[in-house]
């Protein structure tokens, strides 16, 4: 699936760059420049970082911290 259309950056490349230690959105577009022509695709790169911190929490058996705030109340 084409994420950035501007520099024709995939998912897949997107995800590579995560996987490689890309933690923000500046260093996603640093990466693979997905999101640093017009910026059609920020929601879709904040959704891919965003899926991939769930899964590192998830994978770390460490509670969210949404599941910390809802503990806490």
């Amino acid at each position: 699936m084409l994420i950035c259309e501007c520099y024709g950056v995939s998912e897949h490349q997107v995800r590579r760059a995560i996987q490689n230690g890309a933690q923000s959105l500046q260093q996603v577009r640093k990466a693979c420049r997905a999101g640093s022509g017009c910026g059609g695709c920020t929601l879709k790169l904040k959704a891919l970082l965003r899926e991939s911190r769930d899964e590192d929490t998830q994978a770390s058996g460490l509670p969210s911290l949404q599941e910390s705030a809802t503990a806490l109340s």
